[in-house]
């Protein structure tokens, strides 16, 4: 449902999203071969700043993949409760700003992780 509402309302946040999960999923692959690739070598990937840094930033990543992900769906229930009284146009006004905040929120934290990464 969710995919179907993003991909008629705003296929940059659907996008988004795909791309967040992506780069979640590789980056935690990578993370987990870093953190055994540490432990081979007798290293305690929980005192490695660089790792401890680089799970940090997953983690914030995760957290605004969440908000995001929240934003679509209050966006799409307010569309539903819009469907449902069209006479309430601040349904669809809610509708309109939880989109525009998705997009807004995705392009932030996509560039804050983007940054963080290039730092490493």
């Amino acid at each position: 449902m969710l995919q179907d509402f993003a991909m008629k309302e705003s296929p940059k946040i659907w996008q988004t999203i795909q791309s967040m999960r992506a780069e979640m999923t590789t980056s935690g692959a990578k993370l987990k071969s870093l953190r055994e690739e540490l432990q081979l070598f007798n290293r305690n990937p929980d005192a490695d700043e660089d790792y401890k840094s680089l799970v940090a930033g997953l983690k914030e990543l995760r957290r605004a993949y969440d908000a995001i992900f929240d934003k679509l769906e209050d966006a799409y229930i307010a569309a539903k409760k819009y469907e449902a009284s069209p006479s309430r146009k601040d349904y669809q006004q809610m509708m309109k700003r939880a989109l525009e905040d998705g997009i807004q929120d995705a392009a932030m934290a996509t560039e804050r992780y983007k940054a963080m990464t290039r730092q490493k």
